[in-house]
């Protein structure tokens, strides 16, 4: 089954998730497209990940395990290196594709221009309660071609729903591995700086809420989001309504846990932006007081502000 040269290469890493692992890895291997290889990397794993993938003895399978743990978008990138395929496509070790994922998003890129880097598909996530919902949501508009404008807002593409062009990592470089969060809205951004995006309407994965992923960690979303907020900082005040949005929302969840001095310089910037904006001027004075119980009561009457 394994050709010489891999079209595709599939990157599963992972961190202790040896009880989801096996549904993942069988989702892969049960794909009608069949020239790809898929490298298991193991983030450190202390459990028995390793006797997991050696339970399967598919010859595309190849095991990268890693001496420490040092994060997903590391092990992307690790994955990302040793690939030998033209096309990537990362899977989380928590998630599931359908069967015709690869094949439709193949097929998709054999009709495009090299102008276009990534093809994605819709996806359901599965919250934590349960409840399915079909994703990208419907407020997103412009879902292909350039999307830069729509990236500047914020993230609406998962890296299990993508399949890349190899040549992409080339040019705008690896993942961020100092963000604690948000590494794929990082990427999407950067590679929507010089190449376009493909839609496929049909959902072709599903994701999982789990305990311990970054989904599940606000406070590392938000680091993640103040770092890729300070990184494309000039990009950003090129649009001060987007401006202005990103720095509020960063400040008011810094007020909201009581760290009143980050607040503060964030309010002060979503102010300085959008001046005449009633919530961002409010929001901004109130952070002068350094009172977390006085913002908090702003905060449950603030949504009702423009």
């Amino acid at each position: 089954m394994q050709q010489q040269e891999p079209i595709v290469s599939v990157i599963v890493p992972t961190y202790n998730r040896a009880n989801l692992l096996p549904r993942c890895i069988r989702s892969i291997l049960a794909q009608t497209y069949k020239n790809f290889e898929l490298l298991i990397v193991d983030d450190g794993s202390t459990d028995n990940t390793s006797d997991v993938v050696a339970s399967f003895s598919d010859p595309r399978i190849r095991y990268l395990p890693q001496e420490k743990n040092r994060g997903a978008a590391y092990a992307r990138n690790i994955g990302i290196q040793a690939a030998r395929g033209v096309f990537i496509s990362t899977q989380g070790s928590d998630d599931e594709w359908f069967p015709e994922n690869l094949t439709k998003k193949i097929e998709c890129f054999r009709n495009l221009p090299e102008t276009v880097g990534v093809v994605y598909s819709r996806f359901y996530k599965i919250h934590k309660g349960g409840e399915r919902v079909l994703w990208p949501p419907a407020y997103i508009k412009k879902r292909e071609g350039n999307l830069f404008s729509e990236f500047l807002h914020g993230n609406f593409i998962t890296d299990q729903a993508a399949l890349v062009r190899k040549c992409v990592y080339d040019k705008v470089g690896l993942y961020d591995a100092s963000l604690p969060g948000m590494q794929e809205w990082d990427m999407w951004f950067r590679i929507s700086k010089i190449y376009e995006f493909k839609f496929i309407s049909e959902p072709l994965l599903v994701t999982y809420y789990t305990e311990g992923s970054i989904t599940a960690h606000s406070e590392w979303r938000l680091q993640g989001r103040e770092i890729i907020f300070r990184k494309h900082i000039e990009d950003f005040r090129k649009y001060p309504k987007i401006f202005a949005l990103h720095a509020f929302t960063i400040g008011n969840a810094r007020a909201l846990r009581g760290n009143m001095n980050e607040a503060h310089r964030y309010l002060q910037l979503a102010f300085w932006a959008r001046p005449m904006n009633i919530k961002y001027c409010v929001a901004y004075i109130l952070s002068l007081f350094s009172s977390k119980k006085l913002y908090k009561t702003f905060a449950s009457h603030a949504k009702h502000l423009v």
